[in-house]
């Protein structure tokens, strides 16, 4: 079990292109409007996205984190957070994701 402080669900995501002419390569950004647009991630997921800008805008990654009180109130909701054991219900309480 990894526990992490609030704020820090988080997604890496890298992706490896053919190798077109250097102008036409995606970046990082392209390819996550492609995946967002598809339907690959909700808005929820896709709500903190991070891209390395300077000193490479062509980076070929992104990472995505979410908040854990979204998820804090979707168990509670779903009568799922009481099933939780009571440390994981306690971090949660707190602000912490348990992955």
């Amino acid at each position: 079990m990894k526990t992490f402080a609030p704020v820090v669900l988080i997604l890496a995501a890298s992706v490896t292109f053919a190798a077109p002419p250097q102008t036409d390569t995606p970046t990082a950004r392209d390819y996550f409007k492609e995946l967002y647009a598809a339907g690959g991630l909700d808005r929820d997921t896709a709500a903190y996205v991070c891209f390395e800008e300077a000193p490479h805008p062509e980076s070929d990654s992104f990472f995505i984190f979410a908040r854990s009180e979204p998820l804090l109130m979707f168990l509670k909701a779903e009568g799922e957070f009481n099933k939780l054991p009571k440390e994981e219900q306690n971090l949660l309480d707190q602000g912490f994701v348990v992955i």
